[in-house]
C-alpha cells in the first residue's frame, strides 16, 4: 500500500467525521467499514472477546479478489497486504462438499475482497492511516477528542413481503424436523428471508441508523461492484491472532425484558433451557472438529460454554472454542476447515447443507457467510452476517433470518424466535408487510 502511514494519541469526533467519510467514499467503488460498539455491561464484558480493532475503515482498491482461479491472497498465513471482503454463505460448498452447489450461481460475485488503496483504523486508544497522503484524512486525525455518534432517526416506510409464509415455513420446519427424527441429522439451521420492494435512497445513512438502534460489536457496512452490505451482526466467526485462533458459536436467543425482572428472567430461562443449550453444544462439538483440522494436537479447548450476554434487544448464549494454529497453516486452510460456519449450517455440516438447499430453495447469497478484515501485522478477524442488509447490484434488499431447529424444538417457536431477531429492522425501516406475508 503506497503513501504515508500515521499513528498516534490521535482521535476522531465521529459527528464531524462521518460526512467527511461519506464523502471520500462516495467516489469510491470499494468501501469497508467496521464498528464495534459493545454490546453488554462492564460486570460481563471479560467473558466476551471485543473485535480486534474498534474500528477499520477502507476506501479504493489497489486490487481485488474474486475467488476462482485468481492468485489467492489468504494462500499464506501472513499476507503481506491489508484485504478487506467477504465470503458468500455459497462459496462455502467448495469448502465444504467437492461438488458444486445445487444452485447456478455465477463463479464470480460469491466471494468480494479487495487491496485498499487507502486503510484507517482504531485500536482503542490511537488511530493508523495507510494510504494516500491527502488534506481531507488529515483533518481527521487533527480532531482532539473521541466522542460518540448521535443520529436523530426518522422512520422510513419500507414495503417487505417473507419469502416464505408462516404456513410454508411451518411446512419446510416440519420436513426437516423429519430428517432429524430419522437420524439423517441433529441440527440445522433453516433460514427465511424479508425481501424489501423500496429501494434505500441512502444506502450508508441507513446503516448509520440501524447500527444507531441495534448497536452491535461486529457491526460493518460493505460496498464492492458484487454487493452491498448493511450490517448489525453479534457474532464473530473466526480471529486469529499469531498461533491464537478461535471461534464463538451463537446458539440461542431470548429478547430483553421490559422491566429488570423480566429480563433476568428471559435470561435465566436461555441459560436452563435443555433445547438452547443442546443446539450451542452441538454446534460446539462441530467448531471443535472443523479446528481441529488446523489444530496442533491436544491445543482444542472450549472456554466459557453456554455463556448468556445481553444485547441491547436479545439475550445470546455464545462459547468459546479456541486452538493453537500449526505452523505451516494458511488463512485460507484455516477458512475450508471451518466455512460455512456450523451456527448456520447445522451437523453433521454437509448433510444439513444439502437439506437446506433443498427446502430453502434459493441461494443464500452473502447472508450467513462472513464479512472480515486481515492486518498485517495485527491478525484476522471475521463476522457471521446475520442481522444485515443486503444486495446485489440491480437485485432487492433483502433480510435473512434463521433459527435452529432440533428433535426437541417446537416450529411455531422457531417462527417466533425469526420475528424476534427481525424486529429491530421492523421498528428501524417500519416494514409495511405486502400481500399474505406473516406480520412481523
Amino acid at each position: 500500500m503506497a503513501g504515508t502511514e500515521k499513528s498516534g494519541p490521535l482521535s476522531i469526533q465521529l459527528p464531524e467525521f462521518w460526512p467527511k467519510f461519506e464523502q471520500a467514499a462516495a467516489q469510491e467503488s470499494h468501501v469497508a467499514v467496521f464498528y464495534d460498539q459493545g454490546f453488554a455491561p462492564d460486570s460481563i464484558t471479560g467473558l466476551y472477546r471485543p473485535p480486534l480493532l474498534s474500528m477499520v475503515l477502507a476506501w479504493g482498491a489497489e486490487a481485488v479478489y474474486l475467488g476462482g482461479g485468481e492468485p489467492n491472497p489468504f494462500g499464506q498465513k501472513d499476507p503481506l497486504d491489508a484485504w478487506l471482503g467477504a465470503w458468500s454463505y455459497d462459496s462455502g460448498w467448495a469448502a465444504a462438499m467437492p461438488q458444486k452447489s445445487p444452485f447456478e450461481w455465477a463463479a464470480e460475485g460469491e466471494v468480494s475482497f479487495f487491496k485498499p488503496r487507502n486503510l484507517l483504523y482504531f485500536n482503542g486508544s490511537d488511530w493508523t492511516f495507510k494510504g494516500e497522503a491527502n488534506t481531507l484524512v488529515q483533518s481527521w486525525l487533527q480532531q482532539s477528542a473521541w466522542k460518540p455518534h448521535t443520529l436523530s432517526v426518522e422512520k422510513t416506510k419500507v414495503k417487505a413481503r417473507w419469502r416464505f409464509s408462516r404456513s410454508a415455513y411451518l411446512q419446510k420446519a416440519e420436513t426437516l424436523l423429519r430428517h432429524i427424527q430419522r437420524g439423517d441429522i441433529y441440527e440445522v439451521n433453516f433460514c427465511n428471508c424479508l425481501e424489501l420492494e423500496s429501494e434505500l435512497a441512502h444506502p450508508f445513512q441507513e446503516w448509520k441508523r440501524l447500527i444507531a438502534a441495534s448497536p452491535m460489536p461486529f457491526a460493518c457496512y460493505l460496498k464492492t461492484p458484487q454487493l452491498e452490505l448493511l450490517s448489525a451482526s453479534p457474532e464473530r466467526f473466526l480471529a486469529c491472532q499469531g498461533s491464537t485462533l478461535f471461534s464463538q458459536p451463537m446458539k440461542g436467543t431470548r429478547p430483553r425484558g421490559k422491566t429488570i425482572e423480566e429480563d433476568l428472567a428471559a435470561a435465566r430461562h436461555l441459560e436452563t433451557d435443555a433445547k438452547e443449550r443442546s443446539e450451542n453444544i452441538m454446534i460446539c462439538d462441530l467448531v471443535r472438529n472443523d479446528l481441529s483440522k488446523v489444530a496442533d494436537r491436544g491445543s482444542v479447548v472450549v472456554k466459557d460454554l453456554c455463556q448468556v450476554l445481553p444485547f441491547k434487544t436479545v439475550h445470546q448464549m455464545i462459547s468459546t472454542v479456541e486452538c493453537r494454529v500449526r505452523p505451516e497453516i494458511s488463512l485460507q486452510q484455516i477458512w475450508e476447515a471451518a466455512f460455512p460456519m456450523g451456527s448456520m449450517t447445522g451437523a453433521p455440516k454437509v448433510r444439513a447443507m444439502e437439506l437446506i438447499a433443498e427446502q430453502e430453495e434459493q441461494p443464500r447469497g452473502y447472508f450467513s457467510g462472513s464479512a472480515a478484515y486481515w492486518i498485517p501485522g495485527l491478525g484476522f478477524e471475521s463476522t457471521v452476517l446475520i442481522r444485515s442488509l443486503m444486495r446485489r447490484p440491480g437485485g432487492q434488499w433483502q433480510i435473512g433470518v434463521g433459527s435452529a431447529l432440533t428433535a426437541v424444538c417446537n416450529p411455531q417457536e422457531e417462527w417466533e424466535e425469526c420475528q424476534w431477531k427481525i424486529a429491530p429492522f421492523a421498528q428501524i425501516f417500519n416494514l409495511e408487510l405486502m400481500d399474505n406475508a406473516e406480520p412481523v
